[in-house]
């Protein structure tokens, strides 16, 4: 009897020790929005288990683990704690996430599932495996009171508007090589006080599924069909886009007044040929007044067929590429922000973001131009904040540089167009 008392007492005492533990953080946040987590409540000196969890849209679960002895307060706090083991060795307050890697799992409830309005992160705080505490965090794409409009017509996207308000700065967003709309960049770029237009130019019906002599002209009606909206107004129109998205959003600016501030991550300084995956001859990525716009054509070298490196590919396509295929960004009509990562392994962005700026003050530029060169970045050098890195890893970077990278990254842009546009 005194043995099975004795194991009550610990019990009892276990479950009080448990009852007072707590995570500290937001349950909702907008994705952008800085993100750190601590505990309280420990017995000092205990070693706790922390386990933070993030599940794509296809069910893949992303973790991270990490050991930590409580202080003498009962707290553990990765922004001032190293972890004693685990997915990450130093003080970190972001390293529950950028160190998170894949696994094999899924997950047993679709309600952890990232969707086009929202992520969770879910923390949990563990000791011999039993579970003190767990929060699960929602990261918002899109805030409250952001209205959404599917446009089917000259234009394909989606609009994102903050309801009622007027006078709005307007963006027009372009997505990559990947095709489709780019609509978590609308969505968070609306969530801090633009009208925005994520376009598609291809990879979505009507529109062709190759990357091949797009027609700037898409552009320009989006463009158009952006400044005659009554929430915007038509003298602050910008273009956002990355990659491919970037040599369209520059070409499509050197062209077009209208456009009065571009921001191109991962940007490129010519026109490349197109994407076409074998199943056609050497043509332009664009085209314009339905003829196409001389380009850089791939040269290969063989590196590319050994490596499967894309870079291995484009340098020496740039470096080969004709004077007329350069985009003329000296005729842009509004400062520009260029962002590049100094490790990208997909094509040399930072190298053609330093031609860009060279050939702006070559031909006397008037406008400003910011060239944010990154360390530790690959081509993903601008992405969604506050998500695990690691699918990144390939297309150059650290998990923590890339991490470190996008949030500095967002944060220039946002202070750009606000800059530039308000």
């Amino acid at each position: 009897m005194r043995v099975h008392i004795a194991t009550l007492i610990l019990c009892l005492a276990a479950a009080r020790a448990a009852a007072n533990v707590e995570i500290v953080a937001p349950r909702e946040i907008l994705h952008d929005d800085d993100l750190r987590v601590r505990v309280t409540g420990l017995e000092s000196g205990t070693t706790v288990e922390l386990r933070s969890e993030f599940v794509t849209p296809g069910g893949t679960i992303w973790r991270s683990d990490a050991m930590f002895v409580a202080d003498a307060n009962g707290n553990v706090d990765p922004s001032t704690m190293a972890p004693v083991s685990g997915s990450w060795s130093e003080a970190d307050p972001h390293a529950f996430i950028w160190s998170m890697a894949k696994t094999n799992e899924m997950p047993s409830t679709a309600s952890v599932l990232e969707n086009d309005d929202r992520s969770i992160i879910t923390v949990a705080v563990l000791q011999n495996g039993k579970n003190l505490a767990e929060k699960r965090i929602t990261l918002w794409k899109r805030a409250a009171g952001i209205s959404t409009t599917e446009i089917r017509g000259p234009v394909i996207g989606t609009l994102y508007e903050p309801y009622g308000k007027r006078s709005l700065p307007g963006i027009i967003v372009l997505g990559g090589s990947e095709g489709g709309v780019n609509r978590w960049m609308a969505a968070l770029l609306a969530s801090r006080g633009f009208a925005t237009l994520a376009v598609a130019y291809f990879g979505i019906d009507p529109l062709p599924d190759l990357l091949d002599r797009i027609p700037v002209e898409s552009i320009d009606r989006a463009v158009e069909w952006l400044r005659a909206q009554p929430a915007v107004d038509p003298k602050k129109i910008a273009i956002v886009g990355g990659s491919k998205g970037a040599e369209l959003a520059l070409v499509a600016a050197s062209r077009n007044p209208a456009v009065r501030a571009v921001v191109a991550y991962a940007p490129s300084s010519v026109v490349f040929q197109s994407i076409t995956y074998g199943k056609g001859g050497k043509t332009s990525s664009w085209t314009a007044g339905g003829k196409e716009l001389p380009f850089a054509p791939y040269v290969d070298t063989g590196a590319y067929a050994a490596s499967k490196r894309l870079i291995d590919l484009y340098e020496p396509t740039l470096t080969a590429a004709p004077a007329d295929a350069a985009i003329p960004v000296e005729t842009i009509n509004g400062p520009i922000l260029l962002i590049a990562g100094k490790e990208d392994a997909l094509w040399p962005s930072a190298t053609m973001a330093a031609q860009i700026v060279a050939r702006a003050k070559e031909h006397h530029f008037r406008f400003p131009i910011t060239n944010l060169t990154i360390d530790d970045a690959g081509h993903h050098v601008l992405q969604i904040p506050n998500r695990p890195t690691g699918d990144s890893l390939r297309l150059g970077g650290s998990a923590k540089g890339l991490f470190d990278a996008q949030s500095r990254s967002w944060r220039a842009m946002i202070d750009f167009l606000d800059h530039s546009l308000r």
